[in-house]
This record gives C-alpha cells, structure tokens and sequence, in this order.
C-alpha cells in the first residue's frame, strides 16, 4: 500500500523542522554538541566527508518528494537506473492480490476475469489523465512483491496495454552506495517524539521542533542560517539545495554538531529507512499484439516474481517491445 507509515511520519515531522537551528543566537556549555570522534578528524575533512556522502545520496535519489513507500517486500537487484518517476499511476501486485489506488483485487478474482473489465476502465482513466497531462504516452509503475506470481504480472502487463499504457516501469530495490549513518543524539531523540497524525496539518520547514533540540541549536547565528533555508524555499531544486547547506552549515559551526546526527537527517528526510531504497527501476515498452511473447510462456505461471524478474531484465535488456 502507498502512504506514509507512522514511523517515518514522525521521522519527517523532526528532520523538517530541525535545519533551523535555536532560537538563541550563542549555545550554552550544556547544549553544545560534541561530534563522534572530533579528535581523530580536524573539521575540514569531516565537511568534506559529508559533502561526498551528501553526493552520493543525492546521485541515487535526487529529490526527498520522490518518495513511494510500500508495504511489498521488492526484489533487489544491482545495475538498474536508480531514477523514479514519482508522477507516474501505479499498481501494486503483492502475494495474493493486486491494488490500484488503494483497493484491493484478489488473484482468484482477477484470474477468473470478474476484476478485469473493472480494472481496464480504471486504468484507461489514469491513462488518459497521465497523457493530458505530460502530453505524451503514460508510463504505468508495478511494484511487485517478490512472493507475487508471474501470472499475476503478465496479467497486469496485458491489462496496462489494453489500457492504453505505452510502458510499464518495473520497480525494484536497488543496491546502496551508502551505509545507514551511525547512532546520534537525534536518532536517540527521535525515539521519543510523538507518533505522526497524517490527517494533522503538514510540518513545515523552520516550524519549531515538537520538543527536545534541535539541529545545529548549539551553532551561533541561527539567524543567518534561516536566511539561507529561506532563501530556497520556493526553488524547483530545493531537496539538493537543502542537503548541500548541511555541510556548509557544519563548517560554520566549526563541526560543534555531530555529522552522523546531519547525515541522520538526510537520511530521513530522503526517507532511506524504508527497507525499499534507495528504488531501481527498468522500463519497458508494451506491444499490442495478441500473441504473448514466447519467451514468456518458459516461466510457471506460480513461480514468484523473485525468480520471474530475472528473465525479464534478461529480455529488457533487448528494448523490444513486451507483449503480455
């Protein structure tokens, strides 16, 4: 199912309001922050870690918005484009049933073609909508879980075409560059913060933190520091601008603040503690013939979509079209 969990809700509610810094202007001896080991790297190294660090999360998943949380367990695999179309309609195939926009089909009632005409005038509206929209041929994103049957996948392939979908984008849980940050004050804090109402009104950056510190609130010039996230809150590239001031605001605090508790913040406002991230994903483009793929028919239609998934990387590899 797509939403926010209550976990990274409360996640988001801290690392959005946090960036900030206090409102007083000059910490006090008790709020300082001590970095892990500040004796081992002197500050400029420590910045330029992060600043690397800060790359590479931004290489796999430019932008914090592009965030499709799912209960599916998915299939990983390594070498595919790390690039997500969050924009895009989405199905989503788990061990014994489908889902589009929320509502649930079983198998046993999509496979026995009760649930199909249903399903094809659904997805032909999300279809048009998608192509007035971006003004060209719709992409359908299938989030398959890897217990789902292959079955279950070539029939929503075939489903998608007769839809009017142009490609499918199979997604998949990629292979990290990064190491999740190590143990901080804030993921300590964190533990203790209410859990997050996704029907309460949405936290917004520079709102003060629900309680406890805040990031950076043993740094001076707090006030400077809001001028620069203001500064970049109405840019169309807001989700980089904002990760690369971290390292900038470390080394004017002279890393009084720990870089494990910034790089904690990234990685929950990236939303990297789902299980799922960073996302992989291949597409493919879908053919109208009524004749299915040959190659196709050598998988079991109950074989699970963790060892089904291989032959079709193999095929989509060739950029021919899929015809379900």
């Amino acid at each position: 199912m797509n939403g926010r969990s209550a976990r990274v809700g409360r996640w988001l509610v801290l690392v959005l309001t946090a960036g900030i810094g206090g409102c007083s202007a000059t910490p006090n001896a008790e709020q300082r922050a001590t970095p892990r080991d500040a004796k081992a790297q002197p500050c400029a190294q420590q910045v330029a870690q992060l600043q690397a660090w800060t790359e590479i999360l931004l290489d796999e998943q430019a932008d914090p918005s592009v965030v499709r949380l799912t209960s599916l367990r998915l299939v990983q695999v390594a070498g595919a484009s790390l690039l997500l179309r969050h924009d895009e309609v989405s199905l989503e195939l788990g061990a014994s049933e489908l889902s589009l926009n929320a509502a649930p089909t079983s198998y046993d009632q999509l496979f026995a073609q009760g649930g199909q005409p249903g399903l094809v005038a659904q997805l032909s509206r999300s279809a048009q909508q998608a192509r007035a929209l971006a003004g060209s041929d719709p992409t359908l994103t299938l989030l398959a879980d890897e217990r789902a049957p292959w079955r279950a996948v070539t029939t929503a392939g075939k489903l998608a075409a007769l839809a009017g979908f142009a490609k499918l984008r199979f997604v998949f849980r990629g292979v990290s560059r990064l190491a999740p940050p190590g143990p901080s004050w804030l993921a300590e804090q964190a533990r203790s913060l209410p859990p997050y109402d996704p029907q309460g009104p949405a936290p917004k950056l520079g709102e003060p933190a629900p309680q406890g510190r805040q990031l950076f609130d043993a740094c001076p010039d707090s006030a400077a520091r809001a001028r620069k996230l203001e500064a970049i809150r109405e840019s169309s590239n807001r989700g980089a601008e904002f990760a690369h001031l971290q390292a900038e605001f470390l080394r004017e605090c002279a890393c009084g603040e720990d870089p494990e508790a910034v790089r904690q913040a990234l990685w929950l406002l990236w939303n990297r503690d789902d299980p799922n991230q960073p996302y992989a994903s291949v597409v493919v483009s879908l053919g109208a013939a009524l004749q299915r793929d040959s190659w196709m028919e050598r998988v079991a239609p109950d074989s699970p979509w963790a060892d089904a998934h291989k032959l079709v990387l193999e095929h989509a590899r060739s950029n021919e079209r899929f015809t379900f």
